[in-house]
């Protein structure tokens, strides 16, 4: 072993491997103990599907968390596929437990904190709705540019578990593009970077749809 972070994997025949710990080899004979407890291999497969209930591809599905009875948190090395062309997808190597499945596609969102599966299951069906796009562009009276500072799109009423929010540095063009945004209404403001020497922008409230293409134009004071 190297000095760098090494990763430990458990691994058995018909049975999920499993990673049992990350440690750092300091060089200095030693003993470390790594207790694993280790789950018989089963199935998790299901199709995705829009609002329509059409089935879509190349979906990347992602087993993010699987708990096993009272051992923690199962983490394994493999644990992403994609959908075929009939919006199937299968894990056939997954540990049995209670586990979280997201999904990604571009323009098109999952639910918003995963959906809860129950390992093994064999006809799961996900949902993806149509995502939304943000263009905000500031606007300088003074021409000044305003490249760096921050504009923040944020729920209505405050961020909260399970809604969108977003921050980024605007770009050459005093804008900036967010994509995959959930539905909703939304507050868009722009402050200065590190405190710059402009005010915030005043609050601009932007209603979205699913599938449209939004513009919100600030203003500094």
């Amino acid at each position: 072993m190297t000095s760098k972070r090494s990763r430990i994997i458990v691994d058995a025949d018909g049975y999920v491997s499993r990673i049992a710990s990350y440690i750092r080899y300091d060089s200095q004979p030693g003993w470390v103990f790594l207790g694993s407890t280790l789950s018989k291999s089963a199935s998790l497969a299901g199709k995705v599907v829009d609002e329509r209930g059409k089935p879509l591809a190349t979906v990347r599905a992602r087993l993010l968390v699987v708990t096993m009875d009272d051992t923690g948190d199962y983490k394994t090395a493999l644990s992403e596929t994609e959908t075929n062309a009939k919006g199937l997808f299968e894990f056939s190597d997954a540990p049995q437990g209670e586990g979280k499945l997201t999904v990604f596609k571009p323009g098109l969102n999952g639910p918003p904190l995963g959906q809860k599966v129950s390992i093994p299951a064999t006809d799961l069906t996900v949902k993806m709705t149509q995502a939304v796009e943000f263009m905000v562009k500031v606007n300088l009276p003074n021409g000044k540019a305003a490249e760096n500072d921050v504009v923040n799109v944020e729920p209505v009423g405050g961020n909260k578990i399970g809604t969108w929010g977003g921050s980024a540095t605007l770009d050459e063009n005093n804008s900036n593009h967010f994509k995959n945004v959930q539905p909703g209404s939304y507050n868009v403001i722009v402050r200065p970077n590190l405190g710059g020497f402009r005010s915030a922008t005043e609050l601009v409230k932007a209603e979205a749809k699913g599938g449209d293409s939004k513009s919100a134009e600030v203003t500094y004071k």
